[in-house]
Protein backbone atom coordinates (compact mmCIF):
# COMPACT_ATOMS: atom_id res chain seq x y z
CA UNK A 1 0.00 0.00 0.00
CA UNK A 2 2.90 2.51 1.05
CA UNK A 3 4.83 1.79 -2.49
CA UNK A 4 1.67 2.49 -4.42
CA UNK A 5 0.62 5.25 -2.05
CA UNK A 6 4.23 7.11 -3.02
CA UNK A 7 4.15 6.43 -6.64
CA UNK A 8 1.05 7.77 -7.08
CA UNK A 9 2.00 11.24 -4.97
CA UNK A 10 5.02 11.51 -7.48
CA UNK A 11 2.89 11.23 -10.69
CA UNK A 12 -0.06 13.46 -9.38
CA UNK A 13 0.72 17.64 -9.56
CA UNK A 14 1.75 18.94 -6.68
CA UNK A 15 -0.86 20.89 -5.76
CA UNK A 16 -3.44 17.82 -6.07
CA UNK A 17 -1.02 15.72 -4.32
CA UNK A 18 -2.98 16.66 -0.60
CA UNK A 19 -6.41 16.25 -1.73
CA UNK A 20 -5.62 12.80 -3.67
CA UNK A 21 -3.37 11.88 -0.31
CA UNK A 22 -6.42 12.73 2.18
CA UNK A 23 -9.49 10.70 -0.71
CA UNK A 24 -6.68 7.70 -0.49
CA UNK A 25 -6.41 7.71 3.51
CA UNK A 26 -10.44 7.83 3.23
CA UNK A 27 -11.49 5.19 0.87
CA UNK A 28 -8.80 3.39 2.79
CA UNK A 29 -10.75 4.01 5.88
CA UNK A 30 -14.07 3.70 4.72
CA UNK A 31 -13.45 0.27 3.56
CA UNK A 32 -13.33 -0.95 7.03
CA UNK A 33 -17.14 0.63 7.91
CA UNK A 34 -18.01 -1.08 4.41
CA UNK A 35 -16.73 -4.02 6.13
CA UNK A 36 -18.42 -4.14 9.00
CA UNK A 37 -21.89 -2.93 7.30
CA UNK A 38 -21.54 -5.73 5.30
CA UNK A 39 -20.88 -8.24 7.53
CA UNK A 40 -23.13 -7.18 10.41
CA UNK A 41 -25.90 -6.65 8.29
CA UNK A 42 -26.24 -7.98 5.08
CA UNK A 43 -23.79 -11.35 5.45
CA UNK A 44 -21.68 -13.35 7.39
CA UNK A 45 -20.70 -14.67 4.07
CA UNK A 46 -17.02 -13.79 3.22
CA UNK A 47 -16.74 -15.79 -0.23
CA UNK A 48 -17.83 -12.81 -2.41
CA UNK A 49 -14.68 -10.20 -0.45
CA UNK A 50 -12.17 -12.99 -1.04
CA UNK A 51 -13.20 -13.25 -5.47
CA UNK A 52 -13.29 -10.06 -5.61
CA UNK A 53 -10.07 -9.16 -3.55
CA UNK A 54 -8.65 -12.24 -5.97
CA UNK A 55 -9.60 -10.41 -8.81
CA UNK A 56 -8.19 -7.17 -7.87
CA UNK A 57 -4.90 -9.17 -7.07
CA UNK A 58 -5.04 -10.62 -10.52
CA UNK A 59 -5.37 -7.13 -12.48
CA UNK A 60 -2.52 -5.56 -10.28
CA UNK A 61 -0.18 -8.56 -11.15
CA UNK A 62 -0.74 -8.33 -15.03
CA UNK A 63 -0.72 -4.40 -14.47
CA UNK A 64 2.70 -4.55 -12.78
CA UNK A 65 4.09 -5.34 -16.62
CA UNK A 66 3.00 -1.76 -17.89
CA UNK A 67 3.82 0.11 -15.08
CA UNK A 68 6.85 2.37 -15.58
CA UNK A 69 9.20 3.53 -12.95
CA UNK A 70 9.28 6.71 -11.65
CA UNK A 71 11.26 9.29 -14.16
CA UNK A 72 12.20 11.31 -10.63
CA UNK A 73 13.60 7.97 -8.98
CA UNK A 74 15.43 7.22 -12.12
CA UNK A 75 17.21 10.69 -11.73
CA UNK A 76 17.67 10.45 -8.04
CA UNK A 77 19.28 7.03 -8.56
CA UNK A 78 21.26 8.58 -11.79
CA UNK A 79 19.94 6.30 -14.39
CA UNK A 80 19.66 9.23 -16.69
CA UNK A 81 19.45 6.95 -19.54
CA UNK A 82 16.46 4.83 -18.30
CA UNK A 83 14.63 8.28 -17.10
CA UNK A 84 14.72 9.68 -20.57
CA UNK A 85 13.31 6.71 -22.08
CA UNK A 86 10.60 6.82 -19.57
CA UNK A 87 9.96 10.43 -20.02
CA UNK A 88 10.15 9.48 -23.53
CA UNK A 89 7.44 7.05 -23.43
CA UNK A 90 5.52 9.22 -20.97
CA UNK A 91 5.60 12.60 -23.69
CA UNK A 92 4.17 9.80 -26.38
CA UNK A 93 1.17 8.57 -23.81
CA UNK A 94 0.49 12.53 -23.44
CA UNK A 95 0.25 12.89 -27.01
CA UNK A 96 3.85 14.47 -27.24
CA UNK A 97 5.10 12.82 -30.66
CA UNK A 98 8.42 15.02 -31.54
CA UNK A 99 10.03 15.38 -27.69
CA UNK A 100 13.33 14.85 -27.17
CA UNK A 101 14.73 15.54 -23.40
CA UNK A 102 18.13 17.03 -23.14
Amino acid sequence: MSCGFFLLMELVPSKYQSWVGAALMIAEGSTQIIWVIYFVWISKNAFYFIWFVIGLNVMAAFATFYVMESPLYLFGMERYEECRQVLTAIAYYNGIIDYQPR
